[in-house]
């Protein structure tokens, strides 16, 4: 068949900002499903499949994450802080890592963080990912600490008192 019409999206670093400083869960489900893209229908399976197989060669455990839709907007995907931890510090490792984090929101400066920790030492010193459902908060990124070095961190906190802990994460 001919295509009646053609799109070319941005480049994957600006996609990947928007959704990530803004935190697009529509957008996040979309850049999930092309994961698993193979010149056939998308499916969520497919992208859980190639997701599990690249992880063990980045050192990470793929029995410890459970993924539903990749929104973030799920109350059945699951993995631990330190599995979180592990991601973060592949990611810095990574070629890619200079795109990866500069779409990150800056702590007190812009996206989700720009009105969070604004009169702190950490203002404009960390790149942080949150999320927030119903009793749960998180956060998740690296830091500049207080001797020059970066450092990756990840936070979850699931209880009815989440919203609360608004300082902390």
């Amino acid at each position: 068949l001919t295509p009646f019409s053609t799109w070319e999206s941005q480049p994957l670093p600006e996609v990947l900002r928007d959704m990530n400083k803004w935190s697009n869960n529509v957008m996040a489900r979309q850049i999930f499903l092309t994961l698993g893209a193979d010149g056939e229908a998308l499916s969520t399976e497919k992208s859980i499949a190639r997701l599990q197989a690249w992880m063990p060669a980045q050192g990470l455990d793929a029995t410890q994450w459970f993924f539903e839709n990749g929104s973030g907007l799920s109350r059945n995907e699951r993995t631990t802080t330190a599995q979180l931890g592990a991601l973060l510090r592949t990611a810095w490792r990574s070629p890619r890592m200079p795109e990866y984090v500069m779409g990150l929101p800056v702590i007190g400066k812009d996206g989700t963080m720009r009105s969070r920790l604004i009169d702190t030492p950490l203002a404009g010193r960390g790149y942080v990912k949150t999320g927030t459902l119903d009793g749960v908060k998180s956060a998740a990124g690296y830091v500049l600490d207080a001797n020059g070095n970066w450092q990756a961190f990840a936070l979850i906190l699931n209880h009815p008192k989440a919203p609360g802990a608004e300082n902390v994460v």
